[in-house]
């Protein structure tokens, strides 16, 4: 080969090296660009999505047990060779139960923390429907002491109402039925108090009052008598109960006259308060009729 044939031959390989050196230059370039190109593309869409939605802390998700740090989990990782005999010899036992205890109470606190909330929640409602309660029965306690008797039945009403198991309103409104004379329902919230609380003095002593008032006397001494058996010194048992044994007496007596023959001599009976009429008192003129009947003549 002359030496012109070899310059040509390098010549044109030089030529086609450059010209492959520069097409791979621009394949890069035009990679590079496509690469910023997409970056730019992800920048705008994440700082869109950042924009639409509201940055807010979600709750946790309940029962989620938390990650543990890296360091514990190192610690859990450390484990003692099986052919490790001096670190053996070290191993205290009594501290490894004792970590395992710890572990294991604090396992149980986060899975009851759920269950915490939930009883948190009901006695929350429990407690705000005794306030309830407890504030109706107040007004009604001022709207008895203040005579609005009325007011006072639909305090305890709606005090019942939020709280129908507490004793103490059952009894108060059945002295407020008493003053309203309404001895049927005085007895009937004293049957409901001594059911919720057997031993209510107040109870037993009401019940007494409204079945004196609804003549049912032999019931009504059974309740006192139990009033004093209670509270052997109570003034209110005492006196009401020596009206219903001497109303047993006068009835015990107007049997016995009832049962006596024509014509024999007795004493009036004196009604009590309740049997008395609420009518006004009329004279009236008693005439013979056979002068009347002579004087048409």
């Amino acid at each position: 080969m002359s030496k012109s044939n070899a310059r040509d031959a390098s010549f044109m390989a030089q030529l086609g090296a450059r010209s492959n050196m520069s097409e791979y230059q621009d394949f890069i370039s035009d990679l590079d660009n496509w690469e910023l190109q997409m970056k730019v593309k992800d920048r705008q869409t994440s700082s869109n999505n950042e924009k639409l939605q509201p940055k807010t802390e979600l709750p946790p998700v309940r029962n989620a047990k938390k990650p543990t740090p890296k360091s514990e989990q190192k610690s859990k990782d450390k484990r003692l060779n099986s052919y490790d005999y001096r670190s053996w010899d070290k191993f205290d036992v009594d501290k490894a139960l004792e970590d395992i205890e710890k572990d294991d109470e604090h396992t149980e606190v986060v899975e009851t923390d759920d269950r915490d909330e939930v009883l948190n929640d009901v006695e929350w409602e429990r407690k705000n429907e005794k306030e309830l309660a407890e504030f109706a029965k107040k007004r009604g306690n001022d709207h008895y002491k203040a005579g609005r008797f009325q007011e006072a039945l639909d305090s305890y009403t709606a005090g019942l109402q939020s709280d129908p198991n507490n004793p103490v309103i059952y009894c108060n409104r059945a002295i407020v039925y008493i003053k309203l004379n309404r001895f049927r329902d005085a007895e009937n919230d004293s049957d409901k108090c001594l059911t919720l609380d057997p031993i209510n003095v107040k109870a037993y002593l009401r019940r007494g009052v409204a079945r004196c008032r609804m003549n049912k006397l032999e019931l009504s001494k059974c309740d006192l008598e139990r009033v004093l058996r209670l509270e052997p010194n109570n003034r209110d048992g005492v006196k009401e109960l020596n009206k219903v044994k001497e109303l047993l007496h006068r009835e015990e007596e107007y049997r016995v006259r009832c049962t006596m023959p024509i014509g024999s001599e007795f004493t009036a009976v004196d009604k009590p308060d309740y049997m008395k009429s609420k009518n006004p008192l009329i004279r009236v003129l008693v005439e013979d009729i056979n002068d009347v009947v002579e004087e048409h003549d």
